[in-house]
């Protein structure tokens, strides 16, 4: 029997949440036998995930030809366009597909209806017009507004829409009054279909193999710090250098829990930030720098901070294996791919209390969910690194938890059900 073909379209297949959960979803698909393609308009074999390094999965890359952005300005735009002529390519050129998924980037969706048979699911990590809080201009309200109606008119084109979490789920019918309603989107006679939920999730096979790299060499410590390597305190912080992202929270915590800590506590304490970087990215680039300037400002010694981008996954699992405990910074995440693979390797998660962390931090049993304020993040790590049994506690909890509900298994179990009610599969589960 023929393999049924899928297409995975995807903005910028580098290193984020959203490109790791459209590999995973690529991934659960190819163990379930399909035949999958990743179509993006850029990738960059230097910055992407290990297994798209590996050649686990084809990768093609079409509308590449027009820019990004035009003078600093429109992104969104060229985001926009440069995904349709990467579906228009896999329409035109590209042999027949049974089922074509997307996210970020709704706007092929009609097209391919009106020239395809495949069916078209859609995720959605967060709605974009949120994104964009910046619209003082009228033209820029504007030109957002336009965005803003094409998102939504094109996404309810789509045959499935699936969303990371019930915040996002709540957030999600809030933005976009035709999905909450059901009603007909324009020029189209189908009813907007109801979202479901996928959780993201995370391979555990990664973290069990074993890890071959030199702490010393990476994080560059000092022979004190050698010395003391194997009992040194870790705290860590992993979020692509994005203002968003607010890593000037972990920064400012850990410089008032160095004010506050005695010398042989500060002596083991050591905070790496680490994550997704891109040099041709601007505000990468520019926040980085700005990271660095306010750890000068606080007074952070070299030897007690690191920063560290666009890790290796070798690296990545190293830093977090070896953390006692894991800040994530934003607010109002969708989801949060980072705490879940953290809690796993039996770090303490400390995240706030809004957003997807709600759904993944048991609040006093895997971590903890605070009010993004340096003083009681502060407060929570000296307790936390002053207490390494309760530490050891809920990290084997944290680890429990992941198992029972977030791998990848149990991620792609759920994706081939929505797969099969699209394609009109019937379930070859087996009933007790």
């Amino acid at each position: 029997m023929q393999k049924k073909r899928v297409a995975v379209i995807h903005p910028d297949m580098g290193i984020g949440g959203a490109e790791q959960l459209m590999l995973n979803i690529a991934l659960s698909l190819q163990k379930k036998d399909y035949d999958v393609t990743i179509y993006t308009p850029r990738f960059d074999p230097n910055h992407c995930f290990q297994e798209l390094k590996d050649n686990n999965l084809p990768v093609e890359v079409h509308g590449n030809l027009f820019p990004r952005h035009i003078f600093n300005k429109c992104f969104a735009l060229c985001a926009y366009i440069r995904m349709l002529l990467c579906t228009l390519y896999v329409i035109l050129f590209c042999s027949k597909f049974q089922l074509i998924v997307l996210d970020q980037v709704p706007l092929p969706i009609p097209f391919i209806r009106l020239f395809t048979s495949a069916k078209v699911l859609f995720y959605c990590h967060h709605p974009d017009k949120l994104l964009c809080t910046e619209r003082t201009s009228f033209l820029k309200r504007l030109y957002r507004w336009v965005i803003d109606t094409i998102e939504e008119h094109t996404m309810a084109k789509s045959h499935g829409i699936l969303v990371n979490s019930k915040y996002t789920q709540s957030v999600f019918y809030d933005s976009f009054p035709l999905m909450a309603k059901g009603r007909r989107a324009c020029f189209c006679c189908c009813r907007a279909p109801k979202s479901s939920i996928l959780y993201p999730c995370i391979d555990l096979s990664i973290f069990k193999e074993s890890v071959k790299v030199d702490m010393a060499e990476v994080l560059e410590l000092d022979e004190d710090q050698c010395r003391l390597k194997d009992s040194l305190q870790i705290i860590s912080s992993l979020n692509r250098y994005e203002r968003k992202k607010n890593l000037a929270l972990a920064i400012e915590s850990f410089a008032l829990y160095l004010n506050a800590a005695y010398a042989s506590q500060k002596e083991r304490a050591l905070l790496i930030i680490a994550g997704g970087y891109d040099q041709a990215v601007r505000e990468n680039v520019e926040h980085y720098n700005e990271l660095l300037t306010l750890a000068s400002a606080r007074h952070i010694p070299h030897r007690n901070i690191r920063f560290l981008r666009s890790v290796s996954n070798a690296v990545r699992t190293m830093i977090l294996q070896r953390s006692d405990v894991l800040l994530y910074t934003p607010s109002n995440e969708h989801f949060g791919i980072v705490p879940l693979e953290a809690m796993y390797c039996n770090a303490v998660v400390v995240a706030c209390n809004s957003g997807g962390p709600l759904e993944t931090v048991l609040h006093g049993r895997t971590g903890y969910l605070l009010e993004p304020q340096p003083e009681e993040w502060a407060a929570k790590i000296t307790e936390l690194l002053g207490n390494p049994s309760k530490v050891r506690m809920m990290g084997r909890e944290g680890q429990e938890h992941v198992i029972k509900t977030f791998t990848i298994d149990a991620f792609g179990n759920q994706l081939e059900e929505a797969v099969n009610k699209l394609l009109k599969i019937k379930s070859t589960k087996k009933t007790d």
